[in-house]
């Protein structure tokens, strides 16, 4: 069992890894318990926007906001160089199927998580880059998932499965504006919060 988890949220330039771009990514770290406790500082970081792989539409609703990216956005490469030194702390060791030698990588939860999933394994392969995160199938969680499921139990459902409509459905308040930070806390409260009955 994993001893932590990276709750991981990308806000991106479109909807294809090979067209568009990561414009944000946010990450926590919790302990893989079922009332989730934060451990250590939030990730966050803006990335450069590279003329052709956006739509100006995707970024309104991210609220992109050009002033603060040019002040605070870095290239891909370095944006992925941060992601992998603050994770590395939050990895699991584990034995490769192939090589049978040791790493570490951490499992990775969030909101719709293979979206995310899609968008970090397609850019880092671009950039030659191996992230400390295990992106396969069997170490990624999607509170997504969860929701779904319990609807199936319940037989009540929202009215859609969008991030903000379940976390109100589920009567978590305070839904803040769409990003990749509140996106990513949104994502760990509303894991908790189907966590609590089992």
């Amino acid at each position: 069992m994993p001893k932590h988890i990276i709750f991981i949220d990308l806000e991106t330039g479109g909807l294809s890894p090979q067209l568009h771009q990561i414009t944000q990514i946010a990450a926590v770290a919790v302990e893989a318990t079922t009332d989730l406790p934060v451990v250590g500082d939030a990730f966050e970081c803006k990335i450069t926007l590279v003329p052709g792989k956006y739509d100006q539409e995707a970024l309104n609703i991210q609220h992109y906001d050009p002033v603060v990216w040019d002040a605070e956005g870095v290239g891909i490469q370095q944006a992925l160089d941060k992601l992998c030194k603050w994770a590395e702390p939050w990895g699991d060791e584990r034995i490769g199927g192939k090589s049978g030698k040791a790493y570490k990588a951490a499992d990775v939860g969030g909101y719709n998580i293979e979206f995310d999933r899609d968008f970090l394994s397609v850019t880092a392969k671009r950039n030659k880059i191996w992230l400390p995160l295990a992106l396969w199938t069997g170490g990624v969680l999607d509170v997504l998932q969860l929701a779904k499921w319990e609807s199936l139990r319940t037989g009540e459902s929202p009215k859609n499965f969008q991030l903000e409509t379940v976390c109100k459905f589920r009567g978590i308040p305070d839904f803040m504006a769409h990003g990749a930070p509140n996106d990513t806390a949104a994502s760990i409260r509303l894991a908790r919060s189907y966590l609590a009955g089992f």
